[in-house]
C-alpha cells in the first residue's frame, strides 16, 4: 500500500473504501483475499490467513475500517505521540485524563 502512495489515512479509507465491494463498513475473508491480490503482495494463502487474523483484532470474521487503518498504518511515531499528549493534556482541563463536554466548554467558548 504504502509503495502505491496509500499509506496517509485518507488514501488508506479509500483504499478500504475500493475493496469493501458490499458496501458494509467491514472487509469479510473473500474481499480482503481480493485486495492482496490487487496489491500483487505476493503472499501464500496461509500468509493471506494469518495476516487477515491478524488485521481481524476483535476476532469477528471480518476486518472494519477501524481494524484496517490500525493495521495499515501502524504505531504512530513517538514525536507524534508527544504532540498528541500535550495536546491532549491542555484540553484536559480538570486534569482527569478523560476529555468531557465540560473540558471542551472551558477551553472553547
Amino acid at each position: 500500500i504504502r509503495a502505491r502512495g496509500g499509506d496517509g489515512v485518507l488514501g488508506i479509507a479509500r483504499n478500504f473504501r475500493i475493496i469493501d465491494v458490499d458496501r458494509s463498513g467491514q472487509l469479510d475473508k473473500q474481499e480482503f483475499n481480493r485486495a492482496i491480490q490487487l496489491f500483487r503482495a505476493g503472499l501464500s494463502p496461509e500468509e493471506v490467513d494469518g495476516l487477515f487474523a491478524k488485521y481481524d483484532s476483535d476476532n469477528s470474521g471480518t476486518v472494519s475500517i477501524d481494524e484496517y487503518l490500525r493495521a495499515v498504518r501502524g504505531a504512530i511515531s513517538k514525536t507524534r505521540r508527544a504532540i498528541v499528549n500535550r495536546i491532549f493534556a491542555t484540553m484536559d482541563a480538570d486534569g482527569s485524563g478523560e476529555l468531557t463536554i465540560e473540558d471542551m466548554k472551558l477551553r472553547y467558548n
